[in-house]
């Protein structure tokens, strides 16, 4: 697992999507009197030529400015800083002298900026791994403790230990926690892993809808069908209509794998959702098919040619029959117009004109509550025809 290379594609997200201030985070505040931190001045430690290897003074001048950076409490995660930002540009323009050391030795620093940044840098293996897990096992910092959750997350099948350490966290009190958690348990490399099941089922009950939407919608990543009475189960609770959506995108991962065995039980399941009659505007759920399935799935000719492929190796799926339900949903008054307008791109990506032809005929024929949604569904129609 490239770890230091997932480091770097995440610190750049962040420069690239966090603004201070936004976003329930709280910016850094400089106090008064002091230099601010900057690229700039960061750069300025760097006297080695470009191209190569800085010392070991050198990094850590710069890794040790991480002590300076605030924690987003409720993110749990160090807020944007330029200190990033230098370690990129380090690692693109030089050649770096070996750090493992110095990180190992940050793992007793009272600063958890600091261990939680090693903990994050350092490559998991033999020899690091049950350090790392040292320096974790009595960690109450929740930043330091997500930090050893994501940073270990690849090594849950491989070691005991981890695994152990991780799953214990699946019930923590922290939400960002639990969402971590999710995130890392929900591999196929993990089904074997004792207690990761149970682990899945507990974080689908969990009293937050984040969490709970969170582990449903990466279910379908394991391929495993034992978990379709579960989803199902979702699917006929209207308390639960917030996960939805999630439920069935991971159905449909489920049953729409054109790289391995479809599930024709997780088919079955979605099917009976999308029927199910007497429609509401909650019931599908209103985003239940948006960005998913066929009117994303595909989008280029590769993905029309592993669709046909999957199609024509599957018998449980009849394309006349989601057109069918797809014409059904559009043309229902009682379904939410999100859903009618995502079932009529359905109907564009795999039907015919013929078929948007009757959609059309049928909703100018039964008027909705709102002139507005009707006009605004035949006008989803007519672009779509004059593609």
């Amino acid at each position: 697992m490239k770890k230091t290379l997932r480091f770097f594609v995440a610190a750049a997200v962040t420069f690239s999507t966090v603004v201070c201030g936004a976003g329930g985070l709280t910016p850094t505040v400089q106090a008064q009197g002091t230099t601010e931190m900057t690229e700039e001045s960061l750069m300025k430690n760097i006297k080695t030529a470009q191209g190569q290897t800085i010392t070991l003074l050198e990094y850590k001048t710069v890794f040790n400015n991480y002590a300076k950076v605030e924690i987003n409490e409720k993110g749990l995660a160090l807020q944007s800083n330029p200190v990033d930002k230098v370690l990129m540009k380090l690692k693109m323009r030089y050649k770096l002298p070996n750090v493992e050391a110095y990180l190992l030795s940050l793992l007793t620093s009272k600063t958890p900026q600091l261990k939680g940044k090693a903990i994050d840098y350092l490559e998991p293996s033999p020899t690091t791994t049950p350090k790392i897990l040292t320096a974790l096992n009595s960690e109450t910092n929740l930043y330091v403790i997500n930090a050893g959750i994501q940073s270990l997350q690849d090594e849950i099948s491989n070691d005991a230990n981890v695994a152990k350490f991780i799953l214990s966290k699946a019930g923590h009190e922290n939400l960002q926690i639990r969402l971590s958690v999710a995130q890392a348990i929900c591999k196929k490399s993990n089904l074997g892993v004792p207690g990761v099941t149970d682990a899945i089922r507990m974080l689908m009950t969990d009293p937050e809808n984040r969490v709970r939407s969170s582990i449903l919608e990466l279910i379908g990543n394991l391929g495993d069908e034992t978990f379709i009475a579960d989803l199902a189960k979702i699917l006929n609770d209207v308390a639960q209509a917030y996960c939805h959506r999630s439920t069935l995108k991971s159905l449909f991962k489920l049953w729409y794998n054109t790289s391995g065995k479809s599930s024709p039980a997780a088919y079955n399941v979605t099917i009976e959702y999308l029927t199910q009659k007497p429609r509401t505007n909650q019931i599908p759920v209103p985003d239940a098919i948006s960005y998913m399935y066929f009117a994303q799935a595909l989008s280029s000719d590769y993905y029309v040619e592993k669709y046909n492929e999957w199609k024509s190796k599957n018998d449980f799926y009849s394309e006349s029959q989601w057109i069918e339900i797809m014409t059904d949903l559009a043309t229902d008054n009682n379904a939410a117009q999100q859903v009618r307008t995502s079932a009529i791109k359905e109907v564009a990506k795999i039907g015919t004109k013929e078929n948007l032809e009757t959609i059309k005929k049928a909703v100018e024929a039964n008027p909705v509550a709102s002139d507005y949604d009707q006009k605004e569904l035949i006008k989803t129609i007519d672009d779509l025809l004059n593609k």
